[in-house]
């Protein structure tokens, strides 16, 4: 009976997150269960989900959480129900998925939210920083590095906005 929710800032990646979805159901749980399973998952843009009521899902889970506001990642929050932990806090399971150099739309960092958020949303925890990039090769971000950095001074760009 848990009700979870998959919410993201790009509604362009609605029909790939659907099928990602019933792969990955498909693959974990069988063909035979994928309806059941899906009509326990909720996929929405976080735009959508101003009228839903709190503590809605047992567990959301946010993709391109960089491209979100302080009152978004905090309704988000929100949606969550609690749970009493093994140490009798309640807890929520949040989980945030972003990459900061992938902050397109220019919103601040999220280290830099946190006196923004709600008491209760902390990023304490299990955090995992991948070092790998899998959306290009190296032979791309060589490329992709000398065109902004400039090295050759081609373009006249003192400070090519990008960070570190």
């Amino acid at each position: 009976d848990t009700q979870v929710l998959v919410s993201f800032f790009n509604r362009a990646l609605s029909p790939l997150v659907e099928k990602l979805l019933v792969e990955a159901i498909a693959q974990r749980a069988g063909r035979e269960r994928v309806r059941a399973l899906r009509s326990r998952v909720t996929v929405k843009h976080v735009g959508a989900l101003r009228r839903v009521e709190p503590e809605s899902f047992d567990g959301v889970f946010v993709d391109e959480a960089q491209d979100m506001d302080a009152r978004a990642l905090a309704m988000l929050h929100a949606l969550v129900r609690p749970h009493v932990a093994q140490d009798g806090k309640p807890v929520r399971c949040l989980q945030l998925f972003m990459d900061d150099s992938q902050n397109v739309y220019g919103q601040v960092p999220i280290d830099a939210l946190k006196e923004q958020l709600p008491e209760g949303l902390s990023f304490r925890g299990r955090t995992r920083i991948l070092k790998e990039t899998f959306r290009a090769t190296r032979d791309i971000l060589d490329v992709a590095f000398n065109v902004v950095l400039d090295p050759l001074r081609q373009h006249g760009t003192s400070d090519p906005g990008m960070r570190e």
